[in-house]
């Protein structure tokens, strides 16, 4: 179970984790899932996966919540991205995020 643990002097912008995913299916729908929870972390936690111009936030929550996302690739391979944007009017995050079951599958 991945840990990532914010000390509030990241950047205001950066790269969690990247993924290049391959062998999927051009114009495919494909769903993201996963299950997150938070430690510290205001709402908006300002803490997304990005895939080919689709996006998903993840909600700042103590308790394990799930999450999806739906994204089309536009070729056989796309780069998965959790990534920090500090969100306008906060300070940089202090605290820790957990993510499980972390899955993507082709609902067609």
């Amino acid at each position: 179970m991945p840990c990532i643990r914010f000390s509030g002097q990241q950047p205001e912008s950066c790269e969690l984790l990247r993924q290049v995913l391959g062998g999927l299916r051009p114009g495919a729908s494909y769903a993201l899932r996963w299950e997150a929870r938070t430690r510290g972390i205001a709402s908006p936690t300002g803490i997304e996966w990005s895939i080919t111009g689709s996006a998903g936030a993840l909600a700042a929550t103590e308790d394990w919540s799930k999450g999806e996302m739906t994204f089309r690739p536009h070729t056989d391979h796309a780069t998965l991205e959790l990534v920090y944007r500090r969100p306008e009017g906060q300070v940089r995050t202090d605290g820790q995020l957990n993510l499980r079951q972390v899955t993507i599958s082709s609902p067609e």
